[in-house]
């Protein structure tokens, strides 16, 4: 019939008793793993928002039967609620979001693969930055830069 055996915690116990460093080991192999990744991973937040897209006047109808009171229609043209999809998506709007809370903060905890000194190493011999831009006004702009993209690259705008 059945040939297997059921493992109960005394054997579980046993078997821990046998090889305590084996056990040990592995214990102490995955709280460093679970430890490491936990460090080294950037912390994600996140938010969920609803926009509720109102006609404008343009899409007002007469009715008769009301006395040719003005009568909205429910539906909303799907042109429309696009339209405001991709002013969300906008750069401008992820600048401003810059500009509100700040490029360092949107920045934090961000990993970086080339630290500032070898870019500033790398600019100096390059000639200096770009457009005549002193070293603290390129790595201003630079950093909104980079803020601005991590906003749209970390955005999702979904249609229901």
């Amino acid at each position: 019939m059945n040939d297997q055996r059921q493992v109960s915690l005394r054997d579980l116990l046993s078997a821990v008793r046998q090889r305590p460093f084996l056990f040990s080991f592995v214990f102490a192999a995955v709280l460093v793993a679970v430890v490491s990744v936990w460090f080294w991973l950037p912390r994600e937040y996140g938010s969920e928002g609803r926009v509720y897209v109102q006609m404008g006047r343009n899409s007002l109808d007469l009715d008769s039967a009301t006395g040719n009171k003005a009568v909205t229609v429910m539906a909303v043209p799907e042109n429309e609620i696009r339209t405001v999809t991709e002013i969300l998506k906008s750069r401008g709007i992820h600048e401003q979001v810059v500009d509100d809370i700040g490029a360092d903060e949107i920045l934090a905890g961000e990993l970086h693969l080339v630290p500032s000194w070898l870019v500033e190493q790398i600019d100096q011999a390059s000639g200096g930055p770009p457009g005549g831009l002193s070293q603290q006004e390129y790595s201003q702009l630079d950093k909104r830069e980079r803020a601005a993209r991590k906003i749209g690259q970390d955005l999702t705008v979904y249609l229901e």
